[in-house]
């Protein structure tokens, strides 16, 4: 949806996941009830699987608030799908859940998408050496890229680790395809 958003937005973000999204919104809250619709709930955990690369900030996932009360909307299930759920509060079987933070997207409705970590550097591919995975829901192949993916080919990667959650529950509301 942010790579959609460009010409509202002002600004193209670079494709890394979760960890790079939550360095480029430093305005937090102390709980859901301070949020707007929109703003994202960003989930800091450990992966249980030992052998399991960390994520940056140990970010391992992260949902859009749509209120009210605990309403949320994001993608548990590794089928690349997103669906809304009644509660942004569940227990993944990929990971342990350290702390939930809650940030406004307003710096991104203001046109800035900066990062605000002095810790963990973000920049192209080319910077970092990180590439777009095939797996990742942002992945676009080559030959159905618009012209302006095109020219931020360069400029886009992901960060690596687990990708979605597979809880093993079946969804009980349609699920709507992300991605291409």
């Amino acid at each position: 949806a942010q790579q959609d958003l460009y010409a509202e937005l002002g600004f193209q973000p670079l494709g890394f996941n979760q960890a790079y999204q939550f360095d480029t919104l430093p305005d937090r809250y102390e709980s859901h009830t301070e949020m707007k619709r929109g703003d994202l709930i960003f989930y800091q955990g450990v992966y249980k699987r030992e052998n399991a690369k960390q994520q940056r900030h140990h970010m391992v996932h992260v949902e859009m608030y749509l209120g009210p009360d605990e309403r949320c909307v994001g993608s548990r299930f590794r089928t690349k799908t997103i669906r809304e759920f009644d509660s942004f509060k569940f227990n993944s079987t990929k990971w342990d859940l350290e702390k939930m933070h809650f940030c406004s997207i307003d710096p991104w409705l203001d046109g800035v998408c900066a990062s605000s970590c002095p810790v963990h550097q973000w920049g192209s591919d080319l910077e970092t050496g990180h590439k777009m995975r095939k797996s990742s829901i942002f992945y676009t192949p080559p030959d159905e890229m618009t012209e302006l993916e095109s020219m931020n080919a360069g400029s886009e990667g992901e960060g690596e680790g687990e990708q979605g959650e597979g809880e093993g529950e079946s969804p009980d509301k349609v699920e709507v395809p992300v991605g291409h």
